[in-house]
């Protein structure tokens, strides 16, 4: 929208420049994208966001203006011009939802011509075409007041009589424009007695065109339903500077006000008379609800409003301040329907404050610690956890490990789904994993993004994709990021925490580059459990069926569970090739992805590293090498020998795992390293001894364990 500054002017007095003014509105929320000087004039080119239709029209600006710089507002007169006897017109209503009010305004006696010259500036400063002096007033008003009018040659109007109603299938009419529309029944339309004369909240029709002529208007105010104006426009593909605000909003009680304006102007202007007064119609009243607001929320700002001070900025932008001490009651007037909670007012103070004059402070959300399973649950009266500082510790823990964080698309597409679950028809598998149905958009942007993703998956794998075709030599990812899917009928969405490692790890100064493998993953997750207090409740166990996450090779599937857990907290595995491939990953490159809900993972506060000097004496190591199931897992094992050694065990370390033709089949082999000290004396070959053949034996008989 354009405005006027010498038109701003005459309703608000300012000690700024040009330049402050459009800064100060700036950054106030009515973006200023350009200023000119034209003549003795500055024009300024405005950005009005939707919900403020206020904006529209020099005295909405005007108002805030006043309300920024502590002025006063000099609204127009709105009184309207003498009305003499005579008939009024006849005006009924029958859409009332899609019409609340309608004012018809009968002037007789009006000359048609060109307009005075300070009418014809106006209209033309703002991008405007004058055309006759009736039609200039209605567009002034327009721009002034941002109530859209329109007049009708009361001569052309069938009987006198205007309808309000929905156009009759394939109805038809010609606007002003010149081109013939046809209508249907969800098109709200002003007629005559016989025909549609003008597309309500839209542009008139050529029937009933003002012209030189006319003698007799009928000047119409009117508030239309935004949804109707906008489909309305939709449908015709028909835009004007009318249907812009009544798509938005416009004020029900400004409805008369602006026709009194426009009818006086036109009488100042065209000559003639009002006939009998206005004929005001209404089937609806502007009502505003007051917001509950307490002074002390306005420290949420970062600063000291004095309460006085806050009632007067309140006071500044046309509410009523009811109530006093820690408890008001702020009702909102009738032009700011986007005023509906403590929120919106707490806004309203930081933009009159100034943004730019806030202090720089960081938002610290604080909420009890979850509690999604007995096992995970905080201990009663713990301390509530600061979920900001906590997930910028886990972002912390993963870039040290050596990942690059992520952020990727919430929608995909389903085609992205088809491959990962080999069709349309395997999309139940998904609701396996997530616990409910995808999430597919009604009216998506396209059908690339027409789907609610149910696995950070996706995301990682086109990430990579990019990343090795464009020569990258390793990608080592993770992703904080939800996922959604319903459940009970209601959307669901959950925290994920993703990783996916491809491609070569990074080498180190004593050591040759090696690829990213599954376990390197497992280790990175078991640190960050370590870190958050809640390694010893997770447990690892391989899936050597068919998985049930179809994306995973069979037999490399892990999953972390924790006792008395409602699901899963992790999953871990290798990605299927053929499913990497569809993602454009090279078949060469193996790619880890483990997924986790992070909610699962709070747990409790790892307790502080202790210090343990260096024994005064070495430890005695000695190596252990058994055959066992291959079912048997090395968790297992080392627990047992940690357990029939006692307290002497300081580290159980495994070396080698071979299957061969020395191995019978169904077995692996394994062997470790056993350390046993006391710290602060050398153990006797006979402590030693005892404590191993106790290992052996507990290995024999509880797993079955032979020894090599």
């Amino acid at each position: 929208m354009r405005l006027s500054l010498q038109w701003l002017k005459q309703y608000v007095t300012v000690r700024w420049s040009p330049r402050e003014i459009a800064e100060r509105l700036t950054l106030a929320g009515l973006e200023i994208t350009d200023q000119r000087v034209v003549g003795d004039d500055v024009l300024l080119e405005c950005e009005v966001t939707p919900n403020r239709p206020d904006w529209l029209s020099h005295v909405g600006v005007a108002r805030e203006l006043a309300a920024l710089a502590g002025t006063t507002l000099r609204p127009p007169t709105t009184a309207g011009p003498r009305a003499i006897p005579g008939r009024r017109p006849t005006i009924t209503i029958q859409d009332r939802k899609a019409c609340r009010r309608y004012v018809g305004t009968l002037i007789d006696g009006v000359t048609v011509g060109p307009s005075p010259a300070w009418l014809r500036a106006r209209v033309e400063a703002v991008g405007l075409r004058s055309i006759n002096n009736v039609v200039d007033v209605t567009n002034f008003v327009l721009f002034e007041l941002g109530q859209p009018l329109h007049a009708f040659d009361a001569d052309r109007l069938v009987k006198g009589r205007i309808i309000v109603r929905r156009a009759t299938p394939e109805e038809r009419i010609t606007t002003i424009d010149g081109t013939a529309r046809t209508l249907d029944p969800s098109i709200l339309v002003i007629a005559d007695a016989e025909r549609p004369v003008a597309i309500a909240g839209i542009m008139g029709g050529q029937a009933t065109e003002v012209s030189v002529g006319t003698r007799r208007l009928l000047l119409e105010s009117a508030w239309f339903d935004p949804l109707v104006t906008r489909r309305a426009a939709r449908t015709l593909r028909l835009a004007s500077d009318s249907s812009y605000r009544f798509e938005r909003g416009v004020d029900l009680d400004q409805v008369a006000a602006a026709a009194r304006r426009a009818a006086a102007l036109i009488v100042e202007v065209a000559g003639g008379a009002v006939v009998g007064g206005p004929v005001d119609r209404r089937t609806a009243r502007a009502t505003t609800r007051p917001i509950v607001w307490a002074p002390a929320q306005a420290a949420a700002l970062g600063t000291t409003i004095p309460a006085t001070r806050q009632r007067q900025l309140f006071e500044r932008l046309g509410c009523r301040v009811m109530g006093s001490g820690d408890r008001w009651r702020v009702a909102p007037p009738s032009f700011r329907r986007d005023l509906t909670q403590s929120v919106d007012l707490l806004e309203e103070l930081a933009r009159l404050t100034g943004y730019d004059r806030l202090p720089i402070t960081l938002p610290r959300p604080q909420a009890p610690a979850l509690t999604p399973t007995p096992a995970l649950s905080s201990a009663p009266g713990a301390p509530v956890v600061d979920l900001r500082q906590r997930e910028q510790q886990l972002r912390s823990w993963l870039v040290a490990s050596g990942l690059d964080e992520i952020l990727t698309y919430s929608l995909v597409s389903p085609d992205d789904l088809d491959r990962l679950t080999g069709g349309r028809d395997n999309w139940s598998s998904l609701s396996q994993l997530s616990g409910g149905e995808p999430v597919v958009l009604r009216n998506p942007i396209s059908q690339d993004f027409s789907v609610m993703r149910q696995t950070l998956l996706i995301g990682a794998l086109k990430t990579i994709a990019w990343n090795l075709n464009r020569h990258a030599s390793d990608a080592a990812l993770f992703e904080l990021g939800r996922v959604y899917h319903w459940k009970a009928g209601m959307p669901i969405e959950r925290r994920i925490l993703s990783i996916a490692l491809a491609g070569l790890r990074p080498s180190s100064w004593d050591s040759k580059p090696t690829t990213w493998k599954l376990f390197h993953a497992k280790g990175i997750l078991d640190a960050v459990g370590q870190r958050f207090g809640v390694d010893q409740l997770l447990r690892w166990e391989p899936v050597d069926t068919v998985p049930a996450i179809p994306w995973f090779h069979t037999g490399t599937d892990l999953r972390a569970w924790a006792p008395a857990a409602e699901a899963l907290p992790a999953n871990l595995g290798v990605v299927n090739q053929g499913v990497a491939s569809f993602f454009n990953i090279p078949m060469t490159i193996e790619v880890v992805y483990a997924e986790l809900e992070w909610p699962l993972w709070w747990g409790q506060p790892a307790p502080p590293a202790m210090f343990h000097p260096l024994a005064k004496v070495p430890p005695v190591t000695r190596d252990l090498a058994i055959v066992v199931e291959d079912a048997v897992p090395h968790a297992e094992i080392a627990s047992a020998i940690r357990t029939a050694g006692g307290p002497l065990v300081q580290t159980v370390t495994l070396f080698d795992c071979y299957r061969g033709s020395q191995i019978p089949a169904g077995k692996k082999g394994l062997a470790y390293t056993v350390a046993y000290g006391a710290g602060d004396r050398t153990l006797t070959d006979a402590e030693v001894t005892a404590a191993h053949s106790a290992i052996v034996s507990t290995l024999q008989t509880q797993l079955r364990a032979a020894i090599r």
